[in-house]
């Protein structure tokens, strides 16, 4: 057996870990403003609102990152996730994140739904709740006393939590 202080400080060869991400693509314009143009046409969300953004894409996931002169230096690092999550890609549509929604949804105007204390209680117990409103079915930015809780789905009668279970369980021990 050899004494450890005779391997002491020598490298054990190890395969390499391949790594898993890489720099998301960057969305060119009129691409991007076609992407982002969900927002304007679901929830009223100006298109201004996203200048100084860059839009990127990877995989199924759309993320914002605020413009700098620097990202093409950064885009040749390896990372594991870069940016804000705006929209996911589902087979047939768009999705809004609920971080998306806290962070532009106050400027919105349409299909903004204010739950009280209790709706709120119960949606994020539940998960749903029966529910009417003059929304369009679809996806809606949930509220509770101004403040956007994040995304929800409406469809006649029914409303649907689409906050993240971690995220549902914070707001569940924050107070209403």
């Amino acid at each position: 057996m050899t004494p450890a202080w005779h391997t002491a400080g020598v490298s054990i060869p190890i395969t390499s870990i391949p790594w898993d991400s890489s720099w998301p693509a960057f969305v060119p314009e009129p691409e991007r403003s076609s992407v982002l143009r969900y927002f304007v046409l679901r929830f009223g969300i100006a298109l201004a609102v996203f200048d100084g953004y860059c839009l990127l894409e990877r995989r199924k996931v759309y993320v914002l990152v605020s413009d700098s002169p620097h990202l093409p230096l950064l885009a040749t690092l390896q990372v594991h996730s870069v940016g804000l999550p705006v929209l996911r890609k589902l087979p047939h549509h768009l999705k809004p994140t609920s971080i998306a929604l806290q962070r532009f949804g106050g400027r919105a105007t349409r299909h903004r739904v204010e739950l009280r204390s209790g709706q709120v209680e119960q949606l994020l117990q539940e998960y749903e709740l029966p529910f009417h409103t003059d929304c369009q079915p679809g996806y809606v930015i949930l509220l509770h006393a101004g403040q956007v809780l994040g995304c929800g789905l409406y469809t006649p009668g029914r409303l649907q939590s689409q906050i993240p279970r971690r995220q549902s369980v914070r707001l569940r021990f924050e107070e209403l």
